[in-house]
């Protein structure tokens, strides 16, 4: 595993890391173009061996724009 989050810190997706404040474990924030990217990198070895969340992050900008052009009604 700790070649996987070398290739992962290597990657240049990386935008955050660290650890959770109950000593839990650790996170990364890695910023991808879509699911398949973010399978390649973690690749099945992280994958069977971690608890993964995929969350889509949006810009205010592209927030804005959505709701500009989808009010609420």
């Amino acid at each position: 595993m700790d070649e996987q989050i070398k290739r992962i810190m290597a990657s240049g997706k990386l935008v955050e890391r660290g650890q959770f404040a109950d000593s839990r474990g650790h996170f990364f924030l890695i910023d991808v173009e879509n699911e398949k990217e973010m399978l390649q990198l973690l690749n099945r070895g992280l994958l069977d061996s971690c608890y993964i969340e995929s969350h889509p992050i949006v810009s205010f900008k592209d927030l804005f724009e959505f709701f500009q052009k989808n009010p609420v009604r």
